[in-house]
Protein backbone atom coordinates (compact mmCIF):
# COMPACT_ATOMS: atom_id res chain seq x y z
CA UNK A 1 0.00 0.00 0.00
CA UNK A 2 1.52 3.36 -1.00
CA UNK A 3 2.41 5.59 1.95
CA UNK A 4 0.55 8.61 0.50
CA UNK A 5 -2.74 6.67 0.45
CA UNK A 6 -2.27 5.66 4.08
CA UNK A 7 -1.57 9.32 5.01
CA UNK A 8 -4.63 10.45 3.07
CA UNK A 9 -6.87 7.97 4.88
CA UNK A 10 -5.44 8.80 8.31
CA UNK A 11 -5.75 12.56 7.75
CA UNK A 12 -9.34 12.16 6.57
CA UNK A 13 -10.23 10.03 9.61
CA UNK A 14 -8.65 12.59 11.93
CA UNK A 15 -10.45 15.37 10.07
CA UNK A 16 -13.85 13.83 10.66
CA UNK A 17 -13.30 14.02 14.44
CA UNK A 18 -12.87 17.82 14.50
CA UNK A 19 -15.55 19.49 16.63
CA UNK A 20 -17.80 22.00 14.88
CA UNK A 21 -19.32 25.09 16.50
CA UNK A 22 -16.87 24.85 19.40
CA UNK A 23 -17.45 28.53 20.30
CA UNK A 24 -21.14 27.87 20.93
CA UNK A 25 -22.09 25.84 24.01
CA UNK A 26 -24.12 22.91 22.72
CA UNK A 27 -25.54 19.52 23.58
CA UNK A 28 -23.80 16.37 22.41
CA UNK A 29 -20.89 16.16 20.04
CA UNK A 30 -21.01 17.83 16.62
CA UNK A 31 -18.13 16.67 14.45
CA UNK A 32 -17.14 17.19 10.85
CA UNK A 33 -17.94 13.50 10.30
CA UNK A 34 -21.50 13.94 11.59
CA UNK A 35 -21.88 17.11 9.50
CA UNK A 36 -20.74 15.32 6.35
CA UNK A 37 -23.01 12.32 6.96
CA UNK A 38 -25.98 14.64 7.51
CA UNK A 39 -25.09 16.56 4.33
CA UNK A 40 -25.13 13.27 2.41
CA UNK A 41 -28.60 12.51 3.78
CA UNK A 42 -29.81 15.91 2.55
CA UNK A 43 -28.13 15.51 -0.83
CA UNK A 44 -29.64 12.06 -1.27
CA UNK A 45 -33.11 13.34 -0.36
CA UNK A 46 -33.04 16.55 -2.39
CA UNK A 47 -30.81 16.04 -5.44
CA UNK A 48 -32.20 13.86 -8.24
CA UNK A 49 -28.79 12.82 -9.61
CA UNK A 50 -25.70 14.23 -7.83
CA UNK A 51 -22.45 14.06 -9.78
CA UNK A 52 -19.52 12.03 -8.42
CA UNK A 53 -17.60 15.33 -8.11
CA UNK A 54 -20.32 16.80 -5.90
CA UNK A 55 -20.45 13.71 -3.69
CA UNK A 56 -16.67 13.77 -3.33
CA UNK A 57 -16.75 17.50 -2.56
CA UNK A 58 -19.30 16.91 0.22
CA UNK A 59 -17.05 14.20 1.63
CA UNK A 60 -13.90 16.33 1.59
CA UNK A 61 -15.11 19.93 1.96
CA UNK A 62 -14.19 20.37 5.65
CA UNK A 63 -11.29 17.95 6.10
CA UNK A 64 -8.84 20.88 6.14
CA UNK A 65 -10.32 21.67 9.56
CA UNK A 66 -8.12 18.84 10.87
CA UNK A 67 -5.32 21.42 10.73
CA UNK A 68 -7.19 24.73 11.13
CA UNK A 69 -10.11 23.80 13.32
CA UNK A 70 -13.62 25.04 12.65
CA UNK A 71 -13.11 28.80 12.34
CA UNK A 72 -16.43 30.49 13.11
CA UNK A 73 -18.03 32.34 10.20
CA UNK A 74 -18.66 35.36 12.42
CA UNK A 75 -14.88 35.74 12.89
CA UNK A 76 -14.09 35.69 9.18
CA UNK A 77 -17.05 38.00 8.50
CA UNK A 78 -15.79 40.53 11.07
CA UNK A 79 -12.16 40.43 9.86
CA UNK A 80 -11.94 40.37 6.04
CA UNK A 81 -8.11 40.29 6.04
CA UNK A 82 -8.25 37.16 8.17
CA UNK A 83 -10.89 35.62 5.89
CA UNK A 84 -8.61 36.03 2.86
CA UNK A 85 -5.73 34.34 4.68
CA UNK A 86 -7.92 31.49 5.91
CA UNK A 87 -9.35 30.91 2.41
CA UNK A 88 -5.82 30.77 0.98
CA UNK A 89 -4.62 28.27 3.60
CA UNK A 90 -7.81 26.18 3.22
CA UNK A 91 -7.22 26.01 -0.53
CA UNK A 92 -3.62 24.90 -0.06
CA UNK A 93 -4.67 22.23 2.45
CA UNK A 94 -7.47 20.96 0.19
CA UNK A 95 -4.98 20.55 -2.65
CA UNK A 96 -2.63 18.64 -0.37
CA UNK A 97 -5.35 16.48 1.20
CA UNK A 98 -6.92 15.44 -2.08
CA UNK A 99 -4.74 13.00 -3.94
CA UNK A 100 -5.96 14.17 -7.35
CA UNK A 101 -5.51 17.87 -6.58
CA UNK A 102 -8.15 20.55 -6.26
CA UNK A 103 -11.65 19.44 -7.10
CA UNK A 104 -13.25 21.57 -9.77
CA UNK A 105 -17.01 21.88 -9.41
CA UNK A 106 -19.26 23.42 -12.00
CA UNK A 107 -21.55 26.26 -10.92
CA UNK A 108 -24.56 24.03 -10.24
CA UNK A 109 -22.56 21.60 -8.08
CA UNK A 110 -20.99 24.52 -6.19
CA UNK A 111 -24.45 25.87 -5.45
CA UNK A 112 -25.61 22.47 -4.21
CA UNK A 113 -22.55 22.06 -1.99
CA UNK A 114 -23.06 25.51 -0.47
CA UNK A 115 -26.79 24.95 0.04
CA UNK A 116 -26.63 21.53 1.72
CA UNK A 117 -23.76 22.77 3.90
CA UNK A 118 -25.86 25.67 5.17
CA UNK A 119 -29.08 23.65 5.46
CA UNK A 120 -27.29 21.02 7.54
CA UNK A 121 -26.03 23.70 9.94
CA UNK A 122 -29.51 25.20 10.08
CA UNK A 123 -30.94 21.78 10.99
CA UNK A 124 -28.29 21.38 13.70
CA UNK A 125 -29.44 24.72 15.13
CA UNK A 126 -33.04 23.50 15.02
CA UNK A 127 -32.01 20.35 16.92
CA UNK A 128 -30.24 22.48 19.53
CA UNK A 129 -33.28 24.74 19.92
CA UNK A 130 -35.54 21.70 20.32
CA UNK A 131 -33.38 20.72 23.30
CA UNK A 132 -33.71 24.21 24.75
CA UNK A 133 -30.27 25.52 23.76
CA UNK A 134 -30.63 29.25 23.19
CA UNK A 135 -26.92 29.59 22.43
CA UNK A 136 -27.51 28.39 18.87
CA UNK A 137 -29.88 31.28 17.99
CA UNK A 138 -27.10 33.56 16.77
CA UNK A 139 -25.68 30.88 14.50
CA UNK A 140 -29.17 30.23 13.13
CA UNK A 141 -29.74 33.95 12.48
CA UNK A 142 -26.37 34.18 10.71
CA UNK A 143 -27.11 31.14 8.52
CA UNK A 144 -30.58 32.43 7.66
CA UNK A 145 -29.05 35.75 6.58
CA UNK A 146 -26.50 33.95 4.38
CA UNK A 147 -29.30 31.89 2.82
CA UNK A 148 -31.46 34.99 2.30
CA UNK A 149 -28.57 36.85 0.63
CA UNK A 150 -27.95 33.99 -1.82
CA UNK A 151 -31.55 32.84 -2.28
CA UNK A 152 -31.62 33.15 -6.12
CA UNK A 153 -28.53 30.92 -6.42
CA UNK A 154 -29.87 28.16 -4.15
CA UNK A 155 -31.19 25.10 -6.02
CA UNK A 156 -34.99 25.02 -6.16
CA UNK A 157 -35.26 21.71 -4.27
CA UNK A 158 -33.26 23.29 -1.42
CA UNK A 159 -35.46 26.40 -1.47
CA UNK A 160 -38.58 24.25 -1.18
CA UNK A 161 -37.05 22.27 1.68
CA UNK A 162 -36.11 25.46 3.56
CA UNK A 163 -39.59 26.94 3.02
CA UNK A 164 -41.46 23.81 4.08
CA UNK A 165 -39.24 22.44 6.85
CA UNK A 166 -40.71 22.47 10.35
CA UNK A 167 -38.82 20.73 13.13
CA UNK A 168 -40.64 17.78 14.54
CA UNK A 169 -39.80 14.53 16.21
CA UNK A 170 -40.30 11.48 14.02
CA UNK A 171 -42.80 9.07 15.53
CA UNK A 172 -41.18 6.06 17.15
CA UNK A 173 -41.58 2.70 15.50
CA UNK A 174 -44.25 0.58 17.09
CA UNK A 175 -43.12 -2.72 18.50
CA UNK A 176 -46.72 -3.85 18.74
CA UNK A 177 -48.06 -5.37 15.54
Amino acid sequence: MPTDIVKQVLRAREGTHVQRCHCCPHFDSYTVGQHVADMFVLLDALHPDPSPQLMRAVLHHDLHERFLGDIPGCVTAEYPFFKATVKHVESMLRDELQSSGAMQLDLEDSQWLWAVDKIELLLWCEDQEAHGNRHSYRIKEHVLKLIHDRWPQIPVACQVFIDEFRWDRVKELSLDK
